[in-house]
């Protein structure tokens, strides 16, 4: 897991809500293959075998594999493979913090507010 950065596409505050899986070479400069989709790592994103023999999938996922035919080629926006992130990603440190939806906090974000908004000192129903 690594921290979302696109500096270069000047889109490093728009966060999609997509998943992407890319295999990069040691060098992070080549591309083999990247995977966007909307599936987790998750047993109902990717499906189990039950103790019958049976395979069950309980949420239904799209995504698209594309995979570099050339793969010796430099990484850029010539060989196919733009990623919509920056290279080399930052992976995230043992004192990084996830942010989580139902938790108050005292930080402003970059609009301004505090989390969760608050307005006439009530807290908004979110969900």
């Amino acid at each position: 897991m690594c921290h979302w950065d696109s500096k270069e596409h000047g889109r490093s505050r728009v966060v999609p809500h997509i998943k992407t899986y890319t295999r990069l070479s040691p060098d992070m400069k080549s591309v083999a293959w990247f995977l966007l989709t909307s599936a987790n790592l998750s047993k109902a994103a990717w499906g189990q075998v039950l103790s019958d023999r049976r395979f069950r999938v309980r949420s239904y996922e799209l995504g698209v594999l594309f995979v570099n035919t050339a793969p010796q080629k430099v990484y850029n926006k010539e060989c196919g493979m733009l990623v919509p992130y920056s290279l080399p990603p930052r992976p995230y440190s043992k004192t990084d913090k996830p942010w989580i939806a139902d938790v108050k906090y005292s930080q402003l974000d970059t609009h301004g507010n505090k989390w969760p908004i608050e307005t006439d000192n009530e807290l908004l129903e979110i969900g």
